[in-house]
């Protein structure tokens, strides 16, 4: 006879069966000779002289579906006072606003094109004139160019843009951290053109279109890399140069293009707000980057005869 505990007593050893919780894991069944034994769910049966078929049904005592039912019972409740307490019992409480306040962005309007000076003044009106009635790429198109082949293509839809006045579709054209400073590939007071306090970069962009407005239509226009070095630039490892010079060599336009997660983008714009009326001279600015990559050449030491 089985002690009192758990479980009810058993007043027999043999030809009774006894429910016995068990916490384990389920058991493998097995088969002995006048006993069969299997661990179902937790619980084990254990019968004398009976063959219990495999496996067995999900058995549970009686007091286990009375304290289930009470355990529901009492936790509704107690989960809605829970909730009325973290809701303060307000009405308004997990309601969604179906009209969010939503940032302002930037806005710019178009601005009437700016008059020719200079050089800029002649019958086929200026550099920026030329670029008016031209169409802008579109998104697919940019994203298939490729330095240098392309850097007249990316430097066109700038001057594009600039004529329509128009710095929202200009911003991807330009890298994260684009500037626009003085004429140098040294980037002399180069500053960011996107800022907090100017996120459209219109100060840049007044500035561009006053400047590309003293060059003729067909203003001389040079490209770096040279021929030969191409690669340098299709690899994004060395970036390409461009320039507008003027007739009497005072006045520049400086770009510096490269190729950003892959797209080919404007990282520097150099030019002279106002036109330089000589040779203008910046000591101590240090050397200019070279044009031409550096390249290992094998040096002959063999002494000369």
């Amino acid at each position: 006879m089985r002690p009192e505990g758990l479980e009810p007593p058993t007043p027999r050893f043999e030809a009774w069966c006894s429910i016995q919780l068990s916490y384990e894991r389920v058991r493998a069944f097995y088969h002995s000779p006048g006993r069969c034994q299997t661990a179902v769910l937790g619980v084990t049966w254990a019968a004398g002289a009976q063959s219990w078929p495999w496996p067995l049904p999900r058995v549970r005592p009686p007091f286990y579906t009375l304290a289930m039912a009470w355990t529901r019972s009492a936790l509704l409740p107690l989960a809605a006072v829970v909730s009325l307490s973290l809701l303060g019992c307000d009405a308004s409480a997990g309601l969604v606003n179906e009209n969010p306040v939503q940032a302002n962005k930037p806005t710019h309007t178009p601005r009437p094109m700016p008059k020719p000076t200079h050089e800029g003044i002649s019958e086929d009106g200026s550099l920026l004139e030329g670029y008016v009635d031209r169409s802008p790429s579109k998104p697919e198109e940019l994203e298939r160019w490729i330095l240098p082949f392309q850097s007249r293509a990316a430097i066109a839809e700038m001057l594009i843009l600039a004529g329509d006045d128009d710095p929202v579709r200009l911003r991807p054209l330009m890298t994260d951290n684009a500037r626009w400073g003085m004429p140098d590939r040294r980037q002399t007071g180069a500053q960011a053109i996107y800022t907090d306090a100017d996120p459209l970069g219109v100060e840049f962009l007044t500035a561009l279109r006053s400047a590309t407005s003293r060059f003729k239509k067909r203003a001389r226009f040079t490209l770096e890399p040279f021929p030969g070095f191409e690669m340098f630039a299709v690899t994004g490892a060395e970036p390409v140069w461009a320039a507008y010079t003027s007739d009497d060599g005072l006045d520049f336009i400086g770009l510096r293009l490269i190729t950003e997660r892959g797209v080919v983008k404007i990282d520097y714009v150099g030019f002279f707000t106002t036109r330089a009326t000589g040779p203008v001279h910046m000591p101590d600015a240090g050397d200019a980057p070279p044009v031409i990559p550096y390249i290992k050449m094998p040096v002959d030491l063999s002494p000369a005869i």
